[in-house]
Parts: structure tokens; sequence; C-alpha cells
């Protein structure tokens, strides 16, 4: 029996239009569009499949609206008849009237037999003839198994609003097998020349063995004369949609303390003379005795590590140096100032008692800051960095980080220090206790400490301008919601 060409089919178009209007990723478009085929490939059918007629295609087509044209990729699966294992949900919808002539037309990203099609592509490093589109393979990937239709395919969030995401369970790795063994495949709809700089980031550092991310294993780009080189996907590890540390510190912080077991006390103040005082030795621990869950505190020194290792695979992939002296002084006046203007703003939703106690320490603070002459280290870091960017890698205590919603460049370290701090501030506060000043001090000393112990990074959050950044970033995110405790953690020096 002959095999199925999309174009060809009476219809298809139209299918194609109605679907395309209703998908997330599809471009906000006002008025009238047209379709126009601007390319594509047909994939050799994997091993697998019954459907004799299958037929596996990958579309580009341009988008023509009032306000220009854009490239959009379209893999679709066609089947002589419906497919139990892809789902309604898949489906864009189905040609012809009489039963023995009917075309189910799936997306092919979330079909099966042509993920099998699309991983082999990458894997083999093939493409078409003319060499417009072709496969990569890195770190290994080549030498996999084939990947077949026998894969399991679990259903996860899309990458972002241009992208669609799964998550794929190779031939032979149990569907419910952590996250590290799967193959998770980014393809990407709206297509542009230039690539966004989270996925430059992902792909330098796993070309130069960098461990802190999920890696990179392959992927399939298209050229074109005129608009150049995109990427139609890219495959990494799975790492990433495994568990995140936010889900795991939230179930670790709310065992009822009746219930704890292998629980540890706060380690009690270090003395030292006032020349040897840092931010270490204040956020050591607390004078009262309290309890706080031995699995939450390993695990976030555990992150500590984790994040210094991700800013020692940035540094050494994209440069770090020294502020300069104007960098230095212009970099403290504009803390200064920016701290102020925060607590100005910030300053009503508290008590008298506080406000006047947080007077005195920012007053001291500025003062600190004008005397500030130790350059910081600027490199490229994430920036909106969260606990919810930290997924487990499969070993015990190994995590890796997801690169996506961030990227800035000359910026220094503590930034993503002091973002992960007030996201672990906002799971404390969820905690039931009154001790929750008393247990986030414990868990962010074995945090900062497990940054510092890694040995990695060419900086390390601690003096003044560490803790003004981070009462000012507290005072942005916590304005008069009773976590006075996170501000109390800024005022010793």
């Amino acid at each position: 029996m002959s095999r199925i060409r999309a174009e060809q089919q009476d219809g298809f178009y139209d299918v194609l239009r109605n679907w395309l209007h209703n998908q997330p990723w599809f471009p906000r478009v006002q008025g009238r569009w047209k379709l126009h085929r601007a390319g594509g490939m047909r994939l050799p059918t994997p091993e697998g499949d019954r459907d004799a007629q299958l037929t596996l295609e990958l579309h580009l087509f341009d988008v023509e609206h009032q306000d220009g044209r854009e490239r959009i990729s379209v893999p679709v699966a066609l089947r002589s008849r419906p497919s139990a294992h892809v789902g309604k949900n898949v489906l864009i919808g189905k040609l012809g009237g009489d039963r023995d002539q009917e075309i189910w037309i799936y997306d092919g990203t979330r079909d099966r037999a042509f993920l099998a099609a699309w991983l082999e592509l990458a894997r083999r490093e093939q493409g078409t003839r003319n060499g417009r589109i072709h496969g990569r393979a890195w770190a290994g990937f080549a030498e996999r198994e084939p990947f077949t239709t026998w894969l399991t395919r679990s259903a996860v969030d899309d990458g972002d609003q241009f992208s669609s995401r799964a998550l794929v369970a190779p031939p032979g790795v149990d569907a419910q097998a952590h996250a590290s063994q799967k193959v998770l495949v980014d393809f990407s709809r709206i297509l542009t020349h230039e690539r966004p700089e989270a996925v430059e980031t992902a792909l330098t550092l796993s070309s130069s063995g960098g461990s802190s991310i999920s890696p990179v294993l392959g992927a399939v780009t298209v050229a074109d004369p005129i608009r150049g080189v995109s990427d139609l996907a890219l495959i990494r590890e799975g790492s990433v949609e495994a568990h995140s540390a936010l889900k795991l510190l939230r179930s670790q912080l709310r065992i009822a303390p009746d219930q704890r077991r292998g629980e540890v006390r706060s380690p009690a103040p270090q003395e030292t003379s006032s020349a040897e005082t840092s931010d270490e030795d204040a956020t050591a621990g607390v004078a009262e005795e309290h309890l706080v869950d031995e699995k939450a505190v390993e695990t976030l020194h555990q992150l500590g590590e984790s994040l210094a290792r991700f800013h020692y695979d940035l540094a050494t992939s994209f440069g770090a140096h020294p502020q300069t002296n104007d960098q230095i002084r212009e970099a403290a006046a504009a803390l200064s100032t920016d701290l102020q203007k925060t607590w100005d703003a910030a300053r009503p939703a508290f008590t008298d008692e506080d406000a006047t106690r947080l007077d005195g320490v920012i007053s001291e603070m500025a003062q600190h800051i004008d005397d500030v002459d130790r350059a910081l280290v600027l490199q490229r870091i994430h920036g909106s960095l969260t606990l919810e960017h930290f997924h487990e890698q499969g070993a015990p205590g190994q995590w890796i980080i997801d690169e996506r919603d961030g990227v800035v460049d000359h910026a220094p370290a503590l930034w993503d220090v002091v973002s992960v701090m007030l996201s672990l501030a906002h799971v404390v506060s969820t905690v039931d206790g009154s001790d929750a000043g008393a247990r986030f001090t414990t868990l962010c000393s074995s945090f900062l400490e497990g940054y510092r112990h890694a040995g990695l990074a060419e900086d390390v959050p601690q003096g003044v301008m560490f803790r003004a950044v981070l009462l000012k970033r507290a005072l942005e995110t916590y304005p008069g919601y009773g976590r006075e405790w996170i501000f109390r953690f800024t005022e010793t020096d």
C-alpha cells in the first residue's frame, strides 16, 4: 500500500489551521493569516508500529499575517486508524469520509512512533539529502540502544510557551524509573536563527563537561540560506523533570515535632575575635535551642554545594573577573540608595518597634557600604534561581539546576545565593510551628556552609554587601507578612 502524504490530502490545511489556532504556542496574530509551506522532511518508520500506512512528517510553515511572517514547526503522524497509545488530546483531526479511506492526524511531539524516529534521527546523526535538516549526538548518545515504538512517553508540562516537551523512557526502561534514566525532548515551535541565552548556556556547559545541569545529548537543526540555522529540538537527560528541592523540602519540614526522627539541634554560635567575625559566624546558629529535621539540613547543604558547582561551571565556561575600583564604588552607591528606597516603601508595614530597629540597622549598613573596598567577582549567573530550579539527579545527594528562566551576565554570584534563601524563607513560613526564625537560620547556615565547603566558587557570600542585598530583596519580597525573622537574620555582622 502506498504511504500517505499530508499536503496531498484534501482538507489537510483546513484541519491544520483549526488546530493551530488553538495551540498556546501559535503566534498571537490579529486578523487574517495564511500558511505557506517552507520545507520539511519525511522520517523513516521505526520498528514496532502495526500501522502499515503510518507516515511521519515534519512540516515547516511560514505564518503570514498583517505584522509580518513567523516560521513554525509542525511534526505530524498520519495513521490509517485511530491510535490507542496516543490519546484524543493529541489528535489534530481526521480526513476522509469513508472508513477505508480515513486518515487520522496526530501531533508528532506526542506520538510514540514519531518520537522514536526523531530520537533516531539525532542518535544516528542523519538528516535530509540536501543537508538542511541534520541530527547531532553528544555525550555518548550515539552509542545508546536504538529507539523503537516500544518506548514510553510521560506527560509533562511544556518547556515554555514556544516549545513542546516530551519525556521518553527508552525501550527497556520502566515508565516509573527515575527521570535521569529517561530522555527529554524539547521541540521548538517558533523557529528563530538566534538561540536563547539559556539554550546556549546549556550547550556550552554540556560541551565543557559541566555536571551542574541536565546534559544536552543531541539536537536537530534546520539550515536556511536566508534565515540561518534554527534549532528544531534539543534532547537532554531527563533529570530536569525529577522532583524539585522545593517539593522535597516541603515534605521534610511538614513533619509534626513529636513524630520526627533523627533530629539535630541547631549549632551554637562560635566565639571569634572581632577581626574574625563574618556572616558565616553570624549565621552559624542561634542562642535558643530548637529542633530541625536532619534530612532538611542535609538537603540544604547539598543544594549549597550544587549551586557552587553551577557557578564554577559558568565561570570556567564563560569567564569571570573582579570588579574594577569604579565598579566597586558604583555598586556600593547604587545598593545604598536602593536599600533606602526599598525601606522607605516597606516601613509602614512594620510595627514601630521593628521599624525603629531596622532604621538603625539600615543606617549602619549604609555607613559600612560606603567603606567597602572588596571587589566582588562578576560572572554569568542564573539570576532568578529558586528551590524549584534544583532537581534530583538520581544518585543520593546529587542535584542539577534547571537553567531556564535565567541567565544574567556580569553579576555577582551572591544574587543567586540570596534568591535561594528567599525561596527557602517562603517554605519555612508555611511550616507549622513558632520557631520559624530559628529553623530558617539553621537551614540557611547549612546552605551557606555547603556553598563554601565545595571550594569551587571564586567568590563566597559574605560581608555587608551580601547582608544588604539580602535585606533589600527580603523587604521587596515579604513586606508586612509577619516574617520579621528574615530581617533579623541580616542584622548581625
